[in-house]
């Protein structure tokens, strides 16, 4: 899960994540000062979201 995380933040390219209470997110992920929260940019919403790595099921990128 990390290897495609950081592979899509080094590309800038979107991904899609299913969460473990089955909600979807996809966006623009980039790492916080905290290694163990992803910051995800979800333009459609022109939102920023700080997503714990515990709570990702599944990361498509």
């Amino acid at each position: 899960m990390y290897t495609y995380i950081d592979k899509a933040i080094q590309a800038c390219k979107p991904l899609s994540l299913l969460l473990d209470d089955g909600s979807k997110l996809s966006g623009i992920p980039s790492w916080g000062m905290d290694s163990k929260w992803l910051k995800l940019s979800i333009v459609e919403l022109e939102a920023t979201l700080w997503i714990s790595l515990n709570d990702i099921k599944h990361v498509t990128t």
